[in-house]
């Protein structure tokens, strides 16, 4: 990523140079050559596919828990980040959708 400097700054696309502006300034970044396709083809791709699997599994199970708490129990700081964390090293250690939500309800709800 290159800051753009001068006076011609510009945010869009020239072929393969995109311009953008980020914070107040102004960058330069190349089109990356990979695309969707080969994401969910390819098999060297095949542990990135795996993660994003088991991270919409757990964002979903994590979302099911923090809407069963109160308004004034939600902080995403403080309680979703640590839900939404550990829901995913259940998901990886491979427990069923019922272990994980029990386990989540006991840590997280405040009685």
């Amino acid at each position: 990523m290159a800051r753009q400097t001068g006076s011609n700054e510009f945010e869009g696309t020239i072929g393969p140079v995109t311009g953008y502006k980020m914070r107040g300034r102004y960058y330069l970044r190349m089109k990356s050559s990979l695309d969707r396709k080969t994401v969910l083809t390819d098999k060297r791709f095949f542990k990135t596919r795996e993660n994003a699997k088991w991270f919409a599994e757990a964002q979903k199970i994590a979302k099911e828990v923090y809407q069963e708490l109160s308004p004034l129990q939600r902080d995403r700081r403080k309680v979703w980040y640590p839900l939404r964390n550990k829901a995913q090293q259940m998901v990886k250690k491979k427990l069923s959708r019922e272990e994980i939500i029990r386990d989540l309800r006991k840590e997280f709800t405040i009685r």
